[in-house]
């Protein structure tokens, strides 16, 4: 047998298997460090419980194929989707403007949107309740099917109507950035229509408002990730003890340059935290790369080369419109990318657009 590692941190692998006789599953290896592997049995089966009880529900869901101990560590195999990718892959072009779409990709759009508001009519009806649902955790496969995975912590309750809406609040939430209002408007369109609950559906209007207030907070939240080693970042420990955006590589893109600020602590922490808050929001900003977390204190980042009279208005009214969509304004004037896109400054600061 051959693996092929697809991702890791510090509680967990996923690697992908392909045995002598050519067939291919996937593997979770929980291997949590210190006290926190005593935990490592109970995510394993909770997680193997919850695939299996959405099965039964109805539910897309990969097949558990085994839950096995070895040594200190846990593993749990599943069946493997393939030719799939993540949700938010698949979304990221829907922005694009009309002209700008391949021929066929408005259709697919149309039907995406369709499977995506009959999975959440699914999940309604099956009582599932999962406490961090966003696009990484729904898989497309090669016929635009739509797969759940990841069900860690989730739990099957009776379906009501405040319990779905919590949950379509927390997925809004966590898709805003990576689709365009008229496309979660057809997603909203095809649930309703797909839908057989007898109690009131969600209001959309009260969804969107919730979805956007909550999207400010989980962000502002999940800034932290971006202190620690993680998908987006890695730590070195120096001295000084730095922390470095993997995004950005080793050198600034054509066009850019890195520019370093020598600070202190708190103000090096509010340039980062100000920046990977807008890279999290999916934001056109200058770019964090480097944090120093110990004595001496820098930031680095990396700004267009060349100093420019600002970006067109048209540009600055697009960076408005992207920011108003997240419930945001720019305290500060943008800068301009070399391709004449607007851009958040480093020193600028987000605030929430009913500040005056």
């Amino acid at each position: 047998m051959s693996s092929e590692e697809l991702k890791t941190n510090v509680k967990r692998t996923v690697r992908l298997d392909r045995g002598a006789g050519g067939e291919v599953t996937l593997s979770k290896h929980f291997h949590a460090p210190g006290i926190g592997r005593l935990r490592d049995g109970i995510r394993a089966r909770s997680e193997a419980r919850a695939l299996a009880e959405a099965a039964r529900r109805g539910l897309p869901v990969p097949e558990v194929l085994g839950l096995e101990r070895n040594g200190a560590s846990w593993t749990l195999r599943l069946q493997w989707i393939p030719h799939a990718r993540t949700l938010d892959e698949v979304t990221g072009g829907l922005d694009v403007p009309a002209t700008q779409h391949p021929p066929g990709s408005r259709t697919r759009a149309h039907r995406l949107a369709r499977a995506i508001g009959s999975l959440l009519a699914s999940i309604e009806a099956s009582g599932l309740q999962h406490p961090d649902p966003h696009a990484q955790n729904v898989l497309v496969d090669g016929a635009d099917k739509l797969w759940l995975v990841d069900l860690a912590r989730s739990r099957f309750a009776r379906p009501s109507a405040a319990g779905f809406e919590r949950t379509l609040v927390l997925a809004c939430a966590r898709f805003r950035d990576l689709s365009p209002r008229l496309f979660r408007a057809l997603v909203f369109r095809a649930y309703l229509r797909a839908r057989s609950a007898s109690f009131p559906a969600p209001d959309p209007a009260s969804v969107e408002r919730r979805a956007m207030e909550k999207q400010r907070e989980d962000v502002a939240r999940r800034v932290r990730v971006w202190r620690r080693n993680s998908s987006l970042t890695t730590v070195a420990q120096g001295p000084p003890r730095t922390v470095r955006a993997v995004e950005v590589g080793d050198g600034p893109a054509p066009g850019w340059r890195t520019r370093r600020v020598e600070c202190s602590r708190t103000e090096a922490d509010g340039i980062w935290a100000h920046l990977a808050r807008a890279r999290m929001h999916r934001l056109p900003a200058a770019r964090p790369r480097r944090l120093a977390l110990s004595p001496p204190y820098f930031v680095e980042f990396d700004v267009p080369d060349r100093e420019h009279g600002g970006p067109a208005e048209g540009a600055c009214e697009a960076l408005r419109g992207a920011l108003a969509a997240r419930g945001l304004r720019l305290d500060g004037a943008p800068l301009e990318a070399p391709d004449g896109t607007a851009l958040i400054p480093p020193m600028g600061r987000l605030l929430p657009l009913e500040t005056r």
